[in-house]
């Protein structure tokens, strides 16, 4: 293989890289999960860290088990993944008892039933760094369009060296 056949494929291999997390994040359907989200503290450490993508499913509560790391809606606006400790169930609904893994005691309401939003299945470490610079001017430029330039420029670079060698 010529060199720009090794470039070919070495750019192949970094867009690719590079944009199947970022499917897995935006759709993370495509992993047959439901949600996806960017760890922003260290609560879960050292399971997840700040910056990790955590992948999740929509899950039955009543499947829940102790130990399953679960995403719960907090608040309206906040969102938290912890580790269940603890199941109890009353008359009316399942109630979980939660903590961080870097947490030295439980978190101190338990999490409805209703405010479970899904189990962890997966997750992938760091990339939600990449995804807040990509989404910047200079990540973009630098993380897509570089690369995408220079596949588009190398083809067109071999369809004129290949449109020469016919006419001759």
């Amino acid at each position: 293989m010529d060199r720009n056949g090794v470039l070919k494929v070495v750019s192949v291999f970094v867009l690719v890289g590079l944009l199947a997390p970022a499917i897995v994040y935006a759709v993370p359907m495509v992993v047959t999960a439901d949600h996806s989200f960017i760890v922003l503290s260290s609560s879960m450490e050292p399971t997840y860290s700040p910056g990790d993508i955590i992948v999740v499913k929509d899950v039955d509560p009543a499947n829940i088990v102790v130990g399953d790391v679960i995403t719960f809606s907090f608040s309206e606006d906040k969102v938290v993944t912890h580790r269940v400790l603890d199941i109890e169930q009353t008359e009316e609904r399942l109630l979980f008892t939660t903590m961080g893994d870097a947490m030295s005691s439980p978190d101190l309401n338990p999490v409805l039933e209703e405010n479970v939003i899904g189990k962890v299945i997966f997750s992938i470490p760091f990339y939600g760094y990449l995804l807040y610079y990509v989404n910047s001017i200079y990540g973009l430029v630098l993380f897509i369009l570089i690369p995408a330039s220079i596949l588009v420029a190398m083809e067109i670079r071999d369809l004129f060296k290949h449109n020469q060698q016919e006419k001759t």
